[in-house]
């Protein structure tokens, strides 16, 4: 049997592009909105699935990474159905359409 002392940088790079696949239009809204108050209008505003996809997908890379260096799983993240988590971002949204 093999022990590698390294992750190929190639699937790290993969699951990089993945996650950035989610996350950029979340990422313009909390920059914007939620960080700066930014006055600049969004190129589109992110839905809710896209945020729901990129919480799923910021989860499995979490526990994938956590199982990896740790070797046992670990659930790191609340249930991303919770109101509270969707509300910051309900609320910047409605922040936005009445400024």
């Amino acid at each position: 049997m093999d022990v590698y002392d390294h992750i190929d940088p190639e699937i790290v790079k993969s699951d990089l592009e993945h996650l950035k696949k989610y996350s950029d239009n979340i990422e313009v809204l909390s920059d914007q909105r939620l960080a700066h108050r930014d006055k600049r209008d969004f190129k589109s505003a992110p839905q809710i699935s896209e945020l729901e996809s990129c919480i799923e997908t910021f989860e499995i890379l979490c526990r994938k990474y956590y199982l990896i260096f740790h070797a046992e799983h670990i659930d790191l993240l609340p249930d991303y159905n919770e109101p509270d988590l969707k509300q910051i971002f309900y609320d910047a949204t409605l922040l936005e359409k009445l400024t």
